[in-house]
């Protein structure tokens, strides 16, 4: 079912009919309620089964690389939105794949923006540890960021640094959503558009 172009879902407990990109009730017994967003992220089956080699997985007729050479073949089409105290920006898919690493702020929050092409990966990371905003660029090894102050290399699914294991290490991962641009400036008309 769809609602402005975009994906509705129903709930088996009540019948209520959910948007998937704003997680909120458009209508039924729960009409209104709003969903927790939870940080989420594509990545190849190569990668994930390397991080979590106990997994069991669903194997769909469509492939992971089908899906990401459909987004690559129209990538004017796809942006990568971000939400932030009720501020929303979208970082169009064209350009992440000419800059993969954007810094940028929303809210007042310093974020970084990282896109992996091999695997279709975007991950949204707060800038802030320890009282210090760090600034980042792609590092050349295993799809890492490395930030300019300390040459530290970072994680950007987990946020953590993989040169530190200490728990203290670890940027604040923020939820985002690959999306339809016309979806998400349906669904958030007064949204920024990164260039």
């Amino acid at each position: 079912m769809l609602w402005n172009r975009s994906l509705v879902i129903r709930d088996l407990e009540t019948g209520s009919l959910w948007s998937h990109i704003l997680g909120e009730c458009k209508e039924g017994a729960l009409l209104g309620a709003r969903l927790p967003t939870i940080p989420s992220t594509i990545m190849s089956w190569k990668e994930w089964s390397t991080k979590f080699p106990n997994t069991s997985a669903l194997l769909l007729s469509r492939t992971s690389r089908s899906y990401l050479r459909e987004i690559l073949d129209h990538s004017d089409e796809f942006v990568f939105g971000v939400e932030i105290g009720g501020f929303f920006k979208a970082y169009p898919l064209e350009v992440l794949l000419q800059k993969p690493v954007i810094q940028d702020e929303l809210d007042n929050v310093p974020i970084v923006v990282a896109f992996d092409q091999e695997s279709g990966s975007v991950n949204v990371l707060d800038r802030r540890i320890n009282g210090e905003t760090l600034s980042f660029l792609p590092a050349l090894e295993e799809h890492l960021l490395k930030d300019t102050a300390w040459g530290g290399r970072w994680e950007p699914l987990s946020g953590r640094n993989t040169d530190n294991q200490s728990a203290n290490a670890r940027l604040r991962w923020l939820p985002g959503m690959l999306s339809f641009k016309s979806a998400w400036f349906t669904f958030h008309p007064k949204s920024l558009t990164a260039e």
